[in-house]
């Protein structure tokens, strides 16, 4: 199968490689877009650590059921599909909780790290446990489908943060911020994960307000400690998806949730290379590129 493989730091290249094997609870899902995600744009140039070459990199996907193991019973040949990037046991204590995101030994699609290594889903096929993946409606699109997984992350830190009609959360800087929400927002939901958003979020709450952080692009950061404390924050880290996928194709169907204006361009896998180095230039206008195996 092709398959665009991180050879070694800002080296992409398309590959013949052996179709994955599946087992008999496992499905192999032809792929018919696969988004590229922030992630894989920083993991790219070596700078996260979770992207260790050789490694073929994607998770935000959808496609074909392809083949199914001897033991799946939900799905067909055929059937039109996405999946979760979190690879769950299932049988962990936070598994069978529902906290499939905090498995205990969870792996990521498309990532490389010191713990485990699986390939992704910017290839022709990709092999995944039948628990993960999700029916798609007839009429929804493969590439807005590869986006669904970039909306979980969403709805599921709402759900965690709480987040209810009638709460405030302004993008403004810090002082229009509380002049206009009377002393800050309720809540501020980081996305990035570096020092001076983290700490622009901390610092624009209401006393008592609640900072939900998402972006881990820096391992670490500095908390501003002194104001958590007397401002009485709640601090709240919020992990992938735990589930929320149904929900969140339920959203996208109804046009609750519009993913249009996101996708700025639908490429061929063999354009991959050429739209990481523009995505990595930070190119302008470039937000979501889809590639199509």
């Amino acid at each position: 199968m092709r398959a665009l493989l991180l050879e070694s730091v800002r080296e992409l290249r398309l590959h013949d490689l052996p179709k994955p094997d599946i087992g008999a609870h496992d499905l192999l899902i032809r792929v018919k877009a696969c988004g590229i995600c922030g992630s894989d744009v920083h993991g790219y140039d070596g700078s996260t650590g979770r992207r260790i070459p050789p490694v073929v990199m994607g998770h935000e996907a959808a496609g074909i059921v392809e083949e199914k193991g001897s033991a799946v019973e939900r799905f067909q040949v055929g059937d039109r599909v996405t999946f979760d990037s979190t690879v769950s046991c299932g049988r962990c204590p936070f598994c069978r909780r529902g906290e499939v995101n905090l498995c205990e030994k969870r792996e990521v699609l498309g990532v490389s790290c010191a713990d485990y290594r699986r390939d992704g889903a910017f290839a022709e096929f990709v092999s995944v446990p039948e628990h993960i993946v999700y029916n798609l409606p007839p009429e929804f699109s493969f590439e807005h489908a590869a986006l669904i997984e970039a909306v979980s992350i969403v709805v599921h830190a709402a759900k965690l943060t709480g987040i209810q009609p009638g709460d405030s959360a302004d993008p403004d800087l810090i002082p229009t911020l509380r002049h206009v929400t009377d002393g800050g927002p309720d809540i501020a939901v980081e996305v990035v994960g570096l020092q001076k958003s983290v700490t622009t979020a901390i610092e624009s709450v209401r006393r008592g307000g609640t900072v939900t952080l998402i972006g881990n692009l820096a391992p670490n950061v500095e908390i501003p400690l002194q104001t958590v404390v007397t401002r009485q924050l709640r601090l709240l880290g919020s992990c992938a998806s735990a589930g929320e996928y149904g929900e969140c194709i339920a959203l996208m169907e109804q046009g609750a949730i519009r993913v249009d204006p996101l996708i700025s361009a639908v490429a061929p896998l063999n354009e991959g290379p050429a739209w990481f180095d523009r995505l990595y230039n930070r190119q302008p206008d470039l937000m979501k590129v889809i590639l199509q195996p």
